[in-house]
């Protein structure tokens, strides 16, 4: 994997950043055949602070646009209903995420078109790893329409931070995406209310010690109450699921006490029932 990034921030009320991040990925035996692909992905992000611009405290407007580009390995030469690279996705120009964020003190309230594993499910040692398994769990992200790359639906999302150590976060999202010939550049929305709404929940605890987090815990649970295509059987459809998740990530060895840099450790696990409820 290559990455280069670039983030513009000073007194402005904007900030801009880019992000070119490429994977090479080569099938050396096995599975359907051999062979050798590239899958890229450009993020273009911008943040507006309703501080810095003058006008209230607590408020931040962000847009984030996505270039996902290349081939797919994962279909053509591994034959895996999950992704072997984290940025693969048909190839498109989207928007992503577009949402408002309003911070009150320890409460954080955000509505519009938000990513879910930007801030659940998220495990900051696995996210040096490279294959899906390492982001959003498969137990969630292989069973039921989710807002997670490379498309985001609408959503509200809560969060209320009691202290340093421990936070509660919960979120319900469109759980009933649009199809992706229907809606490529993701500027549709289409909220059924009634139904098929995707619900969870989060809570986060830190263990700090000298100023320095040695470790991260989150337990968390899902469910979602719609129908939608079952993947063992796409002739038959799954009515309602839900699960729940543990993650871990620990800093065992510390390079220095200013820092969470080192050698770090840690662990992740989901589960949800093997019939539809």
């Amino acid at each position: 994997m290559a990455s280069l990034k670039g983030n513009a921030q000073n007194s402005s009320p904007f900030t801009f950043r880019t992000e070119i991040t490429g994977d090479l990925i080569s099938n050396m035996h096995g599975r359907r055949k051999s062979g050798h692909s590239y899958v890229g992905k450009i993020d273009l992000s911008l943040g507006l602070s309703t501080e810095k611009a003058g006008w209230f405290k607590g408020g931040k407007l962000f847009l984030h646009a996505i270039n996902a580009h290349g081939g797919n390995p994962s279909a053509r030469y591994v034959g895996d209903i999950q992704p072997v690279s984290r940025i693969e996705a048909t190839n498109r120009i989207s928007l992503f995420e577009f949402w408002y964020r309003q911070d009150i003190r320890k409460f954080s309230v955000l509505f519009g078109q938000f990513d879910m594993n930007s801030t659940f499910a998220v495990n900051a040692t696995a996210g040096n790893f490279l294959n899906t398994s390492f982001g959003m769990y498969p137990s969630i992200a292989l069973n039921v329409p989710l807002s997670i790359y490379p498309y985001a639906t609408p959503s509200l999302y809560a969060k209320w931070k009691h202290s340093e150590k421990l936070s509660f976060q919960a979120a319900v999202f469109d759980g009933s995406p649009l199809k992706f010939q229907d809606n490529i550049n993701n500027l549709k929305w289409q909220i059924d209310g009634k139904k098929r709404l995707f619900s969870t929940f989060e809570i986060q605890m830190k263990e700090i010690k000298d100023s320095v987090v040695k470790g991260n815990y989150k337990i968390g649970g899902y469910y979602h109450n719609g129908d939608f295509r079952d993947l063992s059987d796409s002739s038959n459809s799954v009515d309602g699921s839900y699960g729940i998740y543990v993650t871990m990530d620990r800093l065992i060895i510390a390079e220095n006490s200013k820092d969470n840099q080192g050698v770090t450790a840690f662990l992740q696990s989901g589960s949800s029932p093997g019939k539809p409820i």
